[in-house]
């Protein structure tokens, strides 16, 4: 005749409280005051619908576009270049109601140009973090 202890029947074996993970991985613990806490997995992202895919493709060319035109926008600044003093050698200021400004002194060219290039420049990065995959 045999006898069996309570810890060969899972009586008090360490974990028989736990319910059975029929299949199930998402781990089981128990918390101080005795209650069983079931600790779900984090879903992954499952693939993207069409309607998703072609407005994530929009957006990512939009701003491909975006960039295209900023860096053409920066070379051309780029390719100012400012001497002496030269009459010729000016930006001008248009408001929205027509008047003009002409800037026609060197070092303040070059520091409006230098300004505009550094503005685009900060822009063509923004782009930049946006355009991922």
């Amino acid at each position: 005749m045999t006898t069996e202890t309570s810890q060969q029947k899972g009586g008090t074996a360490q974990g028989a409280n736990l319910p059975a993970k029929n299949g199930d991985k998402s781990p089981v613990k128990q918390s101080p005051k005795g209650e069983l806490i079931e600790i779900k997995p984090i879903k992954e992202n499952g693939p993207l619908s069409v309607e998703e895919t072609i407005r994530k493709v929009n957006e990512l060319q939009e701003n491909i576009d975006t960039r295209e035109l900023l860096q053409s926008h920066h070379k051309a600044v780029s390719s100012l270049r400012f001497g002496e003093f030269d009459p010729k050698d000016r930006i001008v200021l248009e408001s929205h109601t027509g008047e003009k400004y002409p800037i026609t002194s060197p070092s303040l060219n070059s520091e409006v140009s230098e300004l505009i290039k550094r503005r685009i420049k900060e822009h063509i990065d923004e782009v930049e973090q946006l355009i991922v995959l």
